[in-house]
């Protein structure tokens, strides 16, 4: 439902976009927001149709780093249990020791967990001072990177028009049609997000930044407080794994930013960065805290709807940032990465902007 583009106005006849006659049922951003969440499932593996749970695809085994999947057993007495089991024991049969664990058990483990990202008053204070004094520096962008991107949209929908015209005339085939209209729509994409980034104000990015920190300040007790669909969302935008073994919490994976907003070397990355993006366009209003959200391009990313990125799993240890790894590993090493460590997870932006336009949470929620 809803992953075909007709639904905002535009028909595909052999593999080319064509504006429709119909009007468009649902806004890009709505379309958007469907990918975003159809995107999530896939990284999480949830299927609605069968039993599920909002830790699964959150959760790892931390004996042989593969995934723990949701079952929902019946006993003789027609009493369900809900529990965890590794897929590298069940399925890949590689010898693990992990034992099933209750899911309540789980979900405990993973509230408690949620404390030790909570950031003292004093530390928060001071990541606070030094993320307002660098978006003070790159904030004065926002205006010339706004009028860059909106040229260069009116200019791409001209070369769409032009090339249009082109193929009516018979200038062009249909294959070369596509390729052009393949770029056209990628750069579109590109410049309606450059758009979205920058247009957000000082002051809203302030109240974001001091959403974020009220969350961090308990972070605990705003995990708990939350309902069971936005705590999924606030997992993956934490952490990329949860690693569980003989019923205990052994340790996690940070999501890159929060890598970088907890390290020890924050002022100095931060100062780095405003060095070298003092003449480039620079983020101002997402952080990447949810996958997905603030890079979900209104045009589909420029790719087919049906096409979803494939999933990741463990990453080197190598590839962890030092200034963090003693709160992901606070017992070392789990026994895989010492035994077969998977491959170094390629890094992404460098940019170092704490204040997402959505605030913590996903853009569908609210404070």
């Amino acid at each position: 439902m809803l992953k075909n583009r007709y639904y905002v106005g535009v028909v595909k006849y052999e593999g080319v976009e064509y504006p429709g006659k119909h009007e468009p049922l649902i806004s890009e951003q709505l379309y958007a927001e469907v990918q975003r969440v159809r995107t999530s499932r896939h990284q999480s593996r949830e299927k609605p149709r069968v039993h599920t749970h909002y830790l699964k695809g959150s959760v790892y085994c931390g004996n042989c780093g593969e995934p723990l999947t949701f079952e929902r057993s019946r006993s003789r007495s027609g009493q369900l249990y809900d529990y965890f089991y590794c897929l590298g024991r069940q399925r890949l049969k590689n010898g693990c020791m992990f034992k099933a664990i209750q899911a309540h058990h789980v979900e405990d483990l993973i509230e408690r967990h949620w404390s030790t990202v909570t950031i003292d008053a004093d530390r928060l204070q001071s990541i606070r001072e030094l993320v307002l004094d660098h978006l003070s520096t790159l904030l004065p962008t926002q205006s010339r990177a706004q009028d860059e991107a909106q040229t260069q949209l009116i200019t791409l929908k001209r070369q769409s028009d032009r090339l249009m015209q082109a193929y009516y005339a018979d200038a062009i085939d249909v294959s070369h049609l596509k390729q052009e209209q393949s770029k056209i729509a990628a750069a579109t994409a590109h410049a309606e997000a450059t758009l979205r980034r920058h247009a957000t104000s000082e002051d809203l990015v302030v109240q974001k930044l001091t959403e974020l920190c009220a969350v961090l300040a308990d972070a605990q007790t705003y995990y708990r407080s939350a309902p069971n669909s936005l705590r999924r969302d606030l997992n993956q935008g934490m952490f990329d794994h949860l690693y569980i073994f003989d019923d205990e919490m052994v340790g996690s994976d940070l999501t890159e930013p929060y890598q970088r907003l907890l390290s020890d070397s924050l002022a100095g990355d931060l100062a780095s960065e405003r060095k070298r993006v003092q003449s480039e366009l620079v983020r101002t209003s997402d952080l990447y805290l949810v996958p997905g959200v603030g890079e979900s391009a209104c045009r589909g990313d420029a790719t087919s709807s049906t096409d979803l990125p494939s999933r990741h799993r463990r990453t080197s240890p190598e590839g962890r940032l030092g200034a963090s790894l003693r709160l992901e590993r606070p017992r070392g090493a789990l026994p895989w990465e010492r035994k077969n460590p998977g491959p170094v997870k390629v890094r992404g932006s460098n940019e170092l902007l704490l204040v997402a336009g959505a605030g913590f949470e996903p853009a569908t929620s609210g404070l």
